[in-house]
């Protein structure tokens, strides 16, 4: 199944505002790489040195938000890896149809409200609506490489084949 992750971006826009999260550098990194790393380890090898910064962000706030179409059973090796890197690092996985994937991020959106930090979905239309209607944040990642051309939407939504 295609699936199109869209990291969402806190910033003002549309007249509302989204909370803060440090969160979305990281995990995009992680979640694109599938990155294999001792519990210990604290920056991947090939990134940046200033990633330590995020690293230390994400643990200060605690929490990643995940509203996802992916099977938890499916998701479960990905969460067990994250959880073993960044044990300081609660995971809030919501398995959710589409339709209520984006609603729901939407409607949390433009109430101001605390939202998912990535919208994991198969729904590829729903996804790019969501970025080109500014609800993605851009991030480079250093993992970008190991990813085909189609697999990556302006920096702001990755697909993957899962």
């Amino acid at each position: 199944m295609d699936i199109f992750r869209v990291f969402t971006k806190p910033q003002l826009r549309h007249g509302f505002r989204r909370d803060a999260t440090c969160l979305h550098n990281i995990t995009l990194g992680l979640l694109l790489a599938f990155v294999t790393l001792a519990s210990n380890a604290q920056v991947p090898t090939g990134y940046p040195g200033k990633y330590t910064e995020t690293i230390s962000a994400a643990k200060k706030e605690g929490r990643l938000t995940i509203y996802s179409t992916t099977d938890l059973a499916a998701a479960n090796p990905l969460l067990k890896d994250f959880r073993s890197l960044y044990p300081g690092i609660e995971i809030e996985y919501k398995d959710m149809n589409s339709t209520e994937v984006y609603r729901r991020f939407l409607s949390e959106s433009v109430a101001g409200e605390k939202t998912a930090d990535i919208v994991w979905s198969s729904a590829m239309d729903m996804q790019i609506k969501l970025v080109n209607d500014g609800f993605a944040l851009a991030y480079k990642s250093p993992e970008l490489a190991k990813l085909p051309e189609w697999a990556v939407w302006r920096n702001e939504a990755f697909g993957t084949t899962f």
